[in-house]
């Protein structure tokens, strides 16, 4: 594993790209983003080249990104420093940062298939500035109302957990929300008796019960 940026450079910018290049990596499940407090970043894998690229939202000062992967075969890690310097004359001070907030209740189990997610974004130019991925990092279709800054998805869900990333980058910066949701396709069996009826005296030795055919 490779990053490709010139390690512990400066910038006076808002954000920067990272640019990868992995070997020996079999999905993109075994790769992870992350910053400085160990939150996931999302990114663009290309398995045909295997490079990884993401666009980062730089604060004022040191900024430090982890890139990780992880196979049966072992692991490898690398790190990127970069400086971020401000002034005036950089506009980065006077520049807001685009901002993300999943409106969704975080970390709930539902019983649905789909679910209807929504997110406030705040402080983008236009519709391209804004990614929805799953946990794979696969690009999911959303709408985005320019007017309210309101993004609105359907999304199937997988059996387990499920994990979404919004995020939003421009010249100014970037952010990112997660979303999980755990996903139970499962009915506890019911049954009751359909003969005889309640509260009668038989006098039949080989009287049988019959129950409805189970269901899950």
């Amino acid at each position: 594993m490779s990053i490709l940026n010139t390690n512990n450079s400066t910038s006076n910018e808002g954000t920067t790209t990272i640019n990868a290049q992995l070997t020996n990596v079999n999905a993109v499940s075994q790769i992870k983003l992350t910053d400085m407090n160990q939150m996931p970043l999302p990114f663009d894998y290309d398995s045909f080249s295997n490079k990884v690229t993401a666009t980062v939202s730089l604060v004022p000062g040191n900024n430090t990104f982890f890139l990780r992967a992880t196979t049966n075969c072992g692991s490898d890690m690398a790190r990127l420093n970069l400086q971020n310097t401000t002034s005036p004359s950089s506009g980065f001070t006077s520049c807001p940062s685009p901002l993300v907030n999943i409106l969704n209740a975080n970390n709930t189990s539902v019983s649905e298939g789909t679910i209807s997610l929504s997110a406030q974004i705040e402080n983008v130019n236009d519709v391209s500035e804004i990614k929805f991925t799953n946990a794979n990092q696969i690009q999911l279709p959303f709408n985005f109302d320019s007017n309210t800054k309101t993004l609105t998805a359907l999304v199937t869900l997988v059996e387990g957990n499920n994990t979404f990333y919004i995020s939003a980058a421009n010249n100014c910066g970037s952010d990112t929300d997660r979303l999980n949701i755990q996903y139970s396709n499962c009915s506890i069996p019911t049954g009751a008796f359909i003969s005889p009826t309640s509260n009668i005296t038989v006098d039949a030795p080989n009287l049988k019960h019959q129950l409805p055919p189970y269901s899950q």
